[in-house]
């Protein structure tokens, strides 16, 4: 959470949230967006997607390695990061990796889902359906 107050204090992260299109980017929040394949843009501020009358949170997934100290690294950006090492999830962890679930509906959710981004070892990140 540190990392997250300095990105925004030297402008790497803003508030309020813009458009990607009229967001100059470095290299590495480029390459970080290309590993999120859903849409940002659908988002409200709150975090939340769809109607009006029908809002909700919008829940992601990804993989981490296994061993503690990753899932303690994704802790220390996002305490609400759920671990379930018996599933693959939509995602498809590997035998050498564990599915992690977040969600959307926080403050910062921008942050919070681009610093996670910005893991090396984090490959990508989709939206997750409970299923």
């Amino acid at each position: 959470m540190k990392r997250l107050l300095e990105l925004a204090l030297i402008g790497l992260v803003s508030t309020p949230f813009p458009t990607l299109a009229s967001t100059p980017m470095n290299t590495d929040q480029h390459s970080s967006l290309t590993k999120i394949e859903f849409n940002l843009e659908q988002i409200d501020p709150n975090g939340l997607v769809g109607p009006a009358d029908g809002k909700r949170s919008l829940r992601y997934e990804f993989c981490i390695p296994t061993g503690g100290h990753y899932f303690t690294q994704v802790r220390e950006i996002d305490s609400s990061i759920e671990l379930y090492p018996k599933s693959r999830g939509r995602i498809i962890c590997g035998a050498d990796q564990v599915l992690c679930i977040g969600e959307t509906h926080k403050p910062n959710w921008r942050e919070v889902l681009m610093a996670i981004a910005q893991l090396d070892y984090v490959e990508k990140i989709i939206e997750s359906h409970a299923e």
